[in-house]
């Protein structure tokens, strides 16, 4: 998650174990020892969160094989795109 304003900060959480509902806060305070306070509404010292990102929390990674597939469809794409639209 992160948080705006000129001492904006960044939250990251490990999720891999969790089960359930998580709750994001709209708004939230670093405390002095780095821990986070949230909040629903604004109030004085607390910065908004301006986006969050979960990033594959299982871990699993696609195989090589789909890696150089998708790569050449990609490059296949560009060479296309660039012999109709050359002038």
């Amino acid at each position: 998650m992160a948080y705006d304003g000129p001492n904006g900060s960044v939250a990251v959480y490990n999720v891999a174990g969790l089960t359930g509902s998580v709750n994001l806060f709209r708004y939230a305070m670093a405390l002095a020892n780095g821990n986070l306070v949230g909040s629903n509404t604004a109030a004085q010292g607390f910065k908004l969160m301006t986006g969050w990102t979960l990033l594959n929390p299982t871990g699993s990674v696609p195989d090589g094989g789909t890696t150089v597939m998708l790569l050449g469809a990609a490059l296949g794409g560009l060479g296309v795109a660039r012999r109709f639209l050359k002038i």
